[in-house]
C-alpha cells in the first residue's frame, strides 16, 4: 500500500498492479516486491475503486505518484502509517486490530465466496498453495462439508425438492 502509485491503478479495467513496495529500510524510495509471486494483478472491487477515486480527488499524490503520502506530500513511512492506522481504528472501535488483519479478512472473504486455494494464493502473492493452506486451510470447506452438500443436493434433485422445500 505504501508503494502504490497512481500509474498502477487501472480504473477502466478495474485492476491494480502490485509490483513495488516502499523501501523496506524506511527510505523514501520504491523497490521490487520480495518474491516473484508477490508480483500480481489484482481485481479491483467497486468499493475499493470508489474509495481510491475519492481519495485521489481529495488528496494530491506525491512527487513520485504515490497514492498515500504524509500531510506534506512526502512518502508515508511505515512508522507514520502505524500512527494513522491507530487513530483510524480507534475512530471505528477496532482498537487492538492490526492492519495485517485486513489481509486475513480479504482472504477469508474469498474463501467464504468459494474461491479455490489457488485463487486465494495468487491474490495474496503466496509462493505456494501449501503456504496458503497452512495459514487459511481451516477456513476451506472440508470433505465432511462437501459430502453432506453432495448427498443433500442429489437427494433434492431426485426427490424433486427445491431449496425452499428442503429448508422446511
Amino acid at each position: 500500500m505504501l508503494g502504490l502509485t497512481v500509474d498502477r491503478i487501472d480504473f477502466l479495467r478495474r485492476t491494480v498492479k502490485i509490483d513495488r513496495q516502499a523501501a523496506v529500510a524506511g527510505g523514501p524510495g520504491l523497490e521490487s516486491v520480495k518474491t516473484k509471486a508477490s508480483n500480481r494483478l489484482l481485481p479491483l472491487p467497486d468499493v475499493v475503486s470508489l474509495s481510491l477515486a475519492e481519495h485521489l480527488h481529495r488528496f494530491s499524490t506525491g512527487d513520485d505518484g504515490r497514492v498515500f503520502t504524509s500531510a506534506t506530500g512526502a512518502p508515508l513511512r511505515r512508522t507514520a502509517f502505524g500512527e494513522v492506522w491507530s487513530r483510524a481504528r480507534r475512530r471505528v472501535d477496532l482498537d487492538g486490530v492490526k492492519f495485517h488483519a485486513c489481509r486475513h479478512t480479504y482472504a477469508s472473504s474469498l474463501i467464504l465466496a468459494g474461491e479455490s486455494v489457488v485463487v486465494v494464493q495468487r491474490r495474496l502473492g503466496h509462493e505456494s498453495a501449501a503456504l496458503t493452506l497452512n495459514v487459511y486451510g481451516h477456513l476451506f470447506p472440508d470433505a465432511d462439508d462437501r459430502t453432506r452438500a453432495a448427498i443433500d443436493a442429489t437427494y433434492r434433485r431426485s426427490a424433486g425438492l427445491g431449496t425452499a422445500a428442503a429448508e422446511d
